[in-house]
């Protein structure tokens, strides 16, 4: 399980693919924020499935998503998201990626909590992740200014219910 090979997952505006569509190496090579080994590593790494994220209408690769650290005996993962360029941010597609990933780690990964860390300056990811029920839970121990955000399955079922997702 390393590269996500299955049908591509729609969520709104944007769709989970396989990262072989074709411009996906292009556009992760045009990125304008830091991009770091995770497609590498997917290549070998059991405990990592990596998406490519792309627009519905035209199937142009614009991010990456990834659950890594995947702990099956917990059903715990982390999750780590990128849209490639400026360009495509600020559009939703980050809510609508990450709610594709979140509902299949959920559903068919049988993920009970996943776990994410973000920047505490970056207000928009923070605001994105929040909107999808994440919730801050601590700083990382070797960078504070990196906060820890959770959501759990039963959090994720009660959004559900009650038409939050």
């Amino acid at each position: 399980m390393s590269y996500y090979d299955g049908e591509p997952i729609a969520h709104g505006p944007v769709e989970l693919r396989t990262p072989d569509l074709p411009g996906f190496a292009e556009a992760r090579a045009r990125a304008d924020v830091e991009i770091s080994d995770w497609y590498d590593r997917a290549a070998t790494d059991a405990a990592l499935l990596y998406f490519a994220v792309a627009l519905a209408a035209d199937g142009a690769p614009i991010g990456e998503v990834m659950l890594h650290d995947i702990e099956r005996d917990v059903g715990r993962a982390h999750l780590h998201l990128h849209i490639f360029r400026a360009e495509s941010r600020d559009h939703g597609y980050g809510e609508h990626a990450l709610r594709a990933v979140v509902e299949y780690a959920f559903r068919q990964q049988k993920l009970r909590e996943i776990t994410l860390s973000v920047n505490n300056a970056n207000f928009a990811a923070r605001r994105c992740y929040a909107k999808c029920g994440f919730q801050v839970i601590d700083h990382l121990d070797e960078d504070e200014s990196q906060v820890v955000m959770s959501l759990t399955r039963d959090e994720w079922r009660r959004m559900v219910e009650d038409e939050e997702w």
